[in-house]
């Protein structure tokens, strides 16, 4: 894939993700759910390595 090839997809993502939010089809709660898994992650991470430091 070349440079223009990946900008003209880039293009193509960013308009169906804009429809998508406008639409308020974007935010579902499988994607809400997975960032909150990844919240909860990073927030154990830092507990644990602040714990670690002490």
């Amino acid at each position: 894939m070349d440079a223009e090839e990946s900008a003209t997809q880039r293009s193509i993502r960013l308009a169906k993700i804009k429809q998508e939010i406008q639409s308020g089809d974007y935010e579902t709660p499988d994607k809400w759910n997975l960032a909150i898994e990844r919240l909860l992650d990073r927030l154990q991470q830092n507990s644990e390595e602040t714990h670690r430091t002490r």
